[in-house]
């Protein structure tokens, strides 16, 4: 995004964001019918992007320990887009070393070269991770540049610490969202107890 959401748009994004993933659900789900497979669990991964590391993404551990258990009831894991699953090459090889190892295959809705053993499919399938990585990297400095630029500006990029509270300074419509611009000014409530904190310490 091209800001970081105020209060007000919390709600309108985790909307937005769940009725993407129903879309998404729903076009595996028609693949599978489509294909003769018989869904076994979905695997529904909210508010984490592909982009983190493995050890925060607690249902990509999820799939990939059911994976390996011998209680598996599955032989095939299906994605909406590659991306959803990896944005990292490292992440990549290290999970598709394992479903190759237990013999799961793994199939893209929107991508059909992903699981074919032909080299150039293959070839395809590596580029595309490395595409998403390049995408998240690269919009993650832009975000970061954005909101640089806004602290610079004398705006606000989050919420304002203790002591301070937020003023909207303009509201502007956009397609999807309205984007708040906003500044912190003291809070008169707060202002004394942080005046309070200081004299303290200073007494030691």
């Amino acid at each position: 995004h091209e800001h970081h959401p105020d209060d007000g748009d919390v709600h309108a994004e985790v909307e937005e964001e769940w009725t993407r993933i129903q879309a998404q659900l729903r076009a595996c789900q028609e693949w599978a019918e489509k294909h003769g497979y018989t869904v076994a669990k979905e695997y529904i991964e909210e508010g984490q992007s592909a982009f983190r590391n493995l050890e925060k993404r607690e249902v990509l551990k999820e799939l990939l320990a059911d994976t390996v258990s011998k209680q598996r009831r599955f032989q095939v894991v299906i994605v909406h887009k590659l991306d959803r699953l990896f944005r990292d090459t490292v992440e990549s090889s290290t999970a598709r070393a394992i479903l190759k190892r237990e013999k799961v295959r793994l199939i893209s809705v929107t991508e059909p070269m992903v699981g074919s053993n032909t080299p150039e499919d293959f070839f395809m399938e590596h580029l595309l991770v490395g595409m998403a990585e390049f995408y998240s990297r690269n919009l993650s400095r832009e975000i970061m540049k954005g909101l640089k630029q806004r602290a610079l500006q004398g705006h606000l990029v989050f919420r304002p610490p203790f002591g301070y509270r937020k003023e909207i300074i303009d509201r502007q419509e956009g397609h999807k969202r309205t984007r708040i611009i906003s500044r912190a000014v003291i809070d008169d409530k707060a202002a004394p107890v942080v005046r309070r904190i200081f004299e303290l310490y200073e007494r030691g």
